[in-house]
This record gives C-alpha cells, structure tokens and sequence, in this order.
C-alpha cells in the first residue's frame, strides 16, 4: 500500500509516538511530516541533505546531517539545533534503552554513541560503509554494512566478530 508520493530523493524515515511519519528529502534538504490519515506536510527546512532520522523519548527528533559531520536535533516545534558536530560522515541513527543515540558513520566505518549529555565514543568499529541502524528489546545494535552487503548483530558490549560478520537471514 503506497501512503504518500512525491518525495524528492527520500533517504530516511522515522515514527514519532502519535503515529506520524517523518521522511527525510536529501533532494529539497526537508523533513516531511506524514500523517496517519497520508496527508503530507513540510515539518522543517534544513541547510544540508538529511538522511537518517531517530526520536528520543522526549519527542525530538534527530537527522544525520552526512555532508556536514553532524547530528541536528528538531524539537516537536520545529526548532533546529546542532546535537554533534563532530562526525565524519553520519548516516543512520537509533536510540538505545538508555537513550544513547547511535551514529553509523559511513566513513571511517564506524558507529559513534552520543550520550544525552552530548559525550561522543567509538562503539564500534572495523565496518565497510555503515549505513542503517536498529536496536533489538536487549540492546543488541544491527548494522546494515552496505558494502559488504550484509547485517551484523553488536553486542551492548561492543563486540562482535571484525572477520566473519554474522549474515542475518
């Protein structure tokens, strides 16, 4: 079932907690807002391509900004601020349980956790381009490493196999 048409190079999506779905356009540099009813609306412009979007507890939302090396945090308003800028090439996103925000980071090949304080750390790394994020009900972190085409599972530690990616499905 298609919900809603007409996005300009769309790149990433998340659900806030009334069930609206926010889709980052790289091609208009926007955050379009969809609601469950399809209507589609402009939520926010920004100065760069968003790609990957994640929503913390507290209802903001968070947008890898890649061609800037940051994460830009939206409160449910609107208003725009600069969550970390100290990234190289973010892209995907996910909150732990703890409400650590997660970075994949395309290159060096990475993935970065952001405490809510703003304290940035390697969490992982030994990744071929890093792109989407998910996190399981135990805090297991799944990687999409799209160049080596599969999805590895990291343990809350840390930790996983750097040479024989575990292969889902």
């Amino acid at each position: 079932t298609t919900l809603a048409t007409g996005f300009n190079n769309p790149q990433g999506l998340a659900l806030d907690a009334a069930g609206s779905l926010f889709v980052a356009t790289g091609g208009d540099c926007t955050i379009r807002r969809v609601t469950p009813g399809g209507q589609v609306n402009t939520f926010v412009s920004l100065i760069s391509s968003p790609v990957g979007l994640a929503f913390d507890r507290s209802g903001n939302l968070y947008s890898a900004m890649g061609n800037y090396g940051s994460v830009f945090r939206i409160t449910p308003e609107g208003a725009v601020s600069t969550f970390n800028n100290t990234l190289n090439s973010p892209f995907g996103l996910a909150f732990d349980s703890h409400g650590d925000l997660y970075v994949a980071n395309t290159y060096p090949g990475t993935i970065t956790r952001i405490r809510p304080d703003g304290m940035a750390s390697t969490f992982a790394s030994g990744f071929s381009y890093p792109s989407g994020l998910a996190f399981d009900s135990h805090d297991n972190l799944y990687v999409v490493d799209t160049m080596r085409q599969n999805v590895s599972r990291v343990k809350p530690d840390g930790t996983y196999n750097v040479r024989h990616f575990e292969k889902i499905g």
